[in-house]
């Protein structure tokens, strides 16, 4: 069972890469924290404003 699902997660993802790609879809980041200000990512992601992705980069 754990391959077909391994399988299935791996065309989910291909499928969704060729969207973005395609530009058919598009990612929206609302916010970007180094991952030094971790917390302060956690507490805007949980004051509800987000209006997209909360990236944390390093």
């Amino acid at each position: 069972v754990k391959n077909i699902a391994s399988k299935q997660k791996k065309k989910d993802l291909l499928f969704v890469q060729e969207l973005l790609a395609n530009r058919k879809i598009k990612s929206v980041i609302d916010k970007t924290f180094p991952l030094i200000e971790l917390a302060d990512a956690f507490r805007y992601f949980e004051s509800g404003k987000v209006k997209g992705k909360v990236v944390i980069s390093h």
